[in-house]
């Protein structure tokens, strides 16, 4: 099957997976803000009770299916770029019948 810019055989060996040093620090820095955040959430905790509790179940189950979707989405199709490159019509996915 062709894409628009090319074959999509060629697209896929164009592509690399490797962390560079800024990727690592990025994660780095991402797990320090996150383990901050969640350390501090505690007084939150203790002045609402248990209702905060529910509020991170429910939330962290949304961003638990969002990011299974993100990934079956680059799993998929791998592309080098952005997602914009996927729905702009370079897609070779077959459309839904």
């Amino acid at each position: 099957m062709k894409c628009r810019g090319g074959s999509a055989a060629s697209e896929k060996e164009n592509l690399k997976r490797d962390l560079k040093i800024r990727h690592i620090q990025m994660i780095a820095i991402g797990g320090a803000i996150g383990t901050g955040l969640f350390y501090g959430s505690g007084w939150a905790v203790r002045t609402a009770g248990a209702a905060n509790i529910l509020t991170y179940a429910v939330a962290a189950v949304a961003i638990y299916f969002v990011m299974r979707a993100l990934g079956e989405m680059a799993v998929d199709e791998p592309v080098s770029g952005a997602y914009i490159s996927t729905r702009t019509g370079t897609s070779t996915a077959s459309p839904a019948s």
